[in-house]
């Protein structure tokens, strides 16, 4: 892998990683409703002071909803439900998905990569999350999977971030 295709991963990996947890690097979405795009509300009790991220990442016209644009074929993906989805370059991509068993979803990411003549490059599990890195071809996957706990969302999460490495 290059040097600049492994930065890539991994910054795209660490905004994934940051918007799951709640500190939001792209752009907030202006609130008509009365409040403000930096998440402070201008009327009610303002006691959650704009932690509510889910809506956030759900109305931002940044975001995608499904598998993006440019995404390779060649590359697999899960049948899990997609949080949401990213471009980041015309050789890169980035999407999260929600998980009902971390551990299990993982595991089956795992056999589903391997199955398709995939290289494990890294495969790590522990109560916390999940970190796996896969190679074939001209592409590079990494997985992270991050604990209910960690989460903005209802859930586990499972944030993927693909590279072309030529």
């Amino acid at each position: 892998m290059t040097t600049t295709a492994l930065r890539a991963a991994t910054a795209v990996s660490l905004a994934a990683l940051l918007t799951l947890s709640g500190c939001s690097l792209l752009p907030r979405i202006p609130d008509f409703g009365g409040g403000s795009s930096s998440g402070d509300e201008s009327s009610g009790s303002g006691s959650d002071n704009g932690s509510d991220n889910t809506d956030d990442v759900e109305e931002n016209p940044f975001l995608g909803h499904d598998v993006p644009d440019g995404f390779p074929s060649e590359v697999p993906i899960p049948d899990l439900e997609i949080y949401f989805s990213l471009t980041v370059t015309e050789d890169s991509w980035s999407i999260n998905y929600k998980s009902d068993d971390l551990a299990s979803d993982f595991a089956g990411i795992v056999d589903m990569y391997e199955g398709d003549g995939w290289e494990t490059m890294m495969n790590n599990v522990s109560d916390d999350g999940a970190l796996g890195l896969f190679q074939k071809d001209d592409y590079s996957v990494q997985v992270i999977g991050v604990a209910d706990s960690e989460t903005d969302f209802d859930g586990d999460g499972l944030s993927f971030t693909v590279v072309r490495n030529s």
